[in-house]
């Protein structure tokens, strides 16, 4: 699973792709509602912007692929005993609340929510990943509101380029050299960009993106 590096408050958070909630859900969801008398088992898929959870079963009644699409599925277990037991454990919260945390935890980093669908006798939980390539680090949505416009400008025009130069950044601006530095040189301050090179070849770059 990929990772990037958050900036939260001046300092540097690894972030999974997907929310742990999220992942806890689908998983013990899959668990908890499979057709353990099909013979088959629960797979668990990566794929290149997605991770699938895919349990063997359809529904029963009450439930329907509406409603659970709806985010309002009545609470209801194929296996109750197995749905307690991880309850009692502390592994899964509120009984019929699941669906709800699993779509506020994917919407709250950035994601789309969780997609459901049947195929070939199993029911399968889709959670969206990040569409466009990422860099290694990203700033926190409540510490980029704390920049002015330029400084988010700058901000993703290097996202969506690797880095920027002083020329490339007045351009993008509309401002002089000597205002853009200054833009840069505050960013750089604040900690969260980085330079290469020196001179006309100097550079700037999100601050983690040496990070490995």
């Amino acid at each position: 699973m990929r990772h990037f590096t958050e900036i939260r408050e001046f300092e540097r958070v690894l972030v999974g792709e997907y929310p742990t909630e999220a992942l806890r859900e689908a998983a013990f969801n899959a668990v908890i509602h499979r057709d353990y008398q099909a013979g088959a088992r629960v797979h668990i898929t990566l794929k290149d912007g997605e991770l699938e959870v895919k349990s063997p079963g359809g529904l029963l009644k009450p439930l329907s692929l509406s409603r659970i699409r709806a985010f309002n599925a009545p609470p209801y277990s194929r296996n109750p005993h197995i749905a307690l037991a991880i309850h009692r454990m502390g592994w899964i919260e509120e009984k019929g609340s699941g669906l709800g945390r699993m779509r506020d935890s994917m919407t709250a980093q950035g994601l789309r929510p969780p997609f459901f669908n049947f195929d070939d006798g199993y029911f399968v939980v889709t959670l969206p990943g990040q569409q466009q390539a990422w860099s290694n680090v990203r700033v926190a949505s409540e510490l980029l509101a704390s920049l002015d416009e330029s400084q988010r400008k700058i901000i993703q025009l290097i996202v969506e380029n690797g880095r920027t130069a002083t020329g490339q950044c007045a351009a993008e601006l509309s401002v002089n050299v000597a205002t853009a530095r200054r833009h840069l040189r505050k960013l750089v301050d604040k900690g969260l960009l980085g330079t290469r090179g020196s001179g006309p070849r100097l550079t700037y770059h999100l601050s983690g993106d040496e990070l490995t």
